[in-house]
């Protein structure tokens, strides 16, 4: 009984030499931990920080509150939550990284150079850092690109949620399971589409189950980027809905993917040179709306892309293959009829474009 007794004493000890330890750290965090997270932000990103106040909880998560890095990021609050035992092993582990209130302003300049802060090199081997777990909550990005038109084109990603968390068991598992949502908007705060990703990664065992959702993207916004690749005519409104299904198995990465392309108007052309740009460059999936849309102007196709997960990479020349398969497959869905009346339309685009070329000549 006397040696149960003395044991709990030791423990009472322990737990209280501890609980002095916290208050000790707790101090010295609140005094210089703001101004040493701000020094070394400036020296190893070379740019300017700011930050409130900084906090240390148990079990020991730190907290950092009104977080700015240049003129790139502001955090409402910082949340991390270490795992001592990591420490053990020269390692930093991170149990969770939760970010309240991000906001990213991205911007790309003429030139093509981005705001992003340069690392100085220090020459020295960085620490190793395991995050395994990521919350953001209503996070936004601001993107200003003065690449791809005169004016500044703007893109707002908002409402930014994402929830990323490894597998507990097995401990040594890569397993990373995410929920991710976001709403595009103008700068106005105008809908632009809704973007939905859930499912897992295991990039040690290179494999992957996953969903991806489109919703309602007005394709007009995005022009800039891809010119006249789905159609010779300018569209002035158009909603895309996608849906694709990622399935990885040993680094094979297969995407299935389900597109509709829905409430189309053009813009206003110029006939004569509508009719020129056609012909003359008939490149079968810059005229993909115009030659394959059902009768309400709507494109819905199905197409499958192969790669691998961990190089991940499109051929511009498969794309076009890809989108011809599945405009043929379109066709093939379609009435005797349309095709008929699509057929005639395109003839008479030609004998036009001809009749107009002899008219030049006389």
């Amino acid at each position: 009984m006397a040696g149960l007794l003395k044991k709990f004493k030791w423990l009472i000890f322990l737990l209280g030499f501890l609980l002095v330890l916290f208050i000790l750290a707790k101090l010295i965090f609140g005094i210089f931990g703001r101004q040493i997270v701000v020094d070394q932000i400036q020296k190893n990103l070379n740019t300017t920080a700011k930050l409130k106040s900084i906090d240390l909880s148990l079990p020991l998560r730190v907290h950092l509150s009104q977080l700015e890095i240049g003129t790139l990021v502001k955090i409402k609050q910082v949340s991390i939550s270490i795992n001592p035992l990591g420490f053990f092993a020269g390692k930093l582990v991170i149990n969770n990284l939760d970010l309240l209130e991000p906001e990213i302003t991205l911007l790309q300049s003429a030139p093509g150079k981005f705001n992003l802060p340069v690392p100085k090199q220090t020459g020295g081997k960085p620490p190793d850092i395991y995050l395994a777990g990521l919350q953001i909550k209503n996070g936004k990005v601001i993107f200003t690109d003065k690449t791809v038109t005169s004016a500044d084109y703007e893109l707002i990603v908002d409402k930014i949620n994402l929830n990323l968390a490894k597998d507990i068991f097995p401990p040594t598992s890569l397993n990373m399971r995410f929920d991710f949502s976001a709403d595009f908007t103008d700068k106005s705060g105008g809908a632009l589409g809704s973007l939905f990703a859930k499912g897992w990664v295991d990039m040690a065992a290179k494999n992957m189950d996953a969903k991806l959702e489109l919703k309602g993207l007005e394709v007009a916004q995005f022009a800039p980027y891809y010119g006249n690749f789905i159609s010779h005519k300018k569209i002035s409104t158009g909603k895309l809905d996608l849906t694709s299904l990622f399935k990885a198995k040993d680094n094979q990465l297969e995407i299935t993917n389900n597109l509709r392309l829905f409430a189309l108007v053009y813009g206003q052309q110029n006939m004569a040179k509508d009719s020129f740009e056609e012909l003359s460059g008939l490149d079968i999936t810059q005229n993909t709306l115009d030659l394959f849309a059902d009768e309400s102007g709507n494109l819905d196709f199905e197409f499958t892309i192969n790669t691998l997960l961990d190089k991940p990479a499109l051929d511009p020349n498969k794309v076009k293959g890809i989108i011809l398969n599945a405009a043929m497959k379109n066709l093939a869905n379609q009435s005797p009829v349309d095709l008929a009346s699509k057929v005639l339309k395109t003839v008479e685009k030609i004998k036009n474009f001809t009749d107009g070329l002899k008219s030049i000549g006389n």
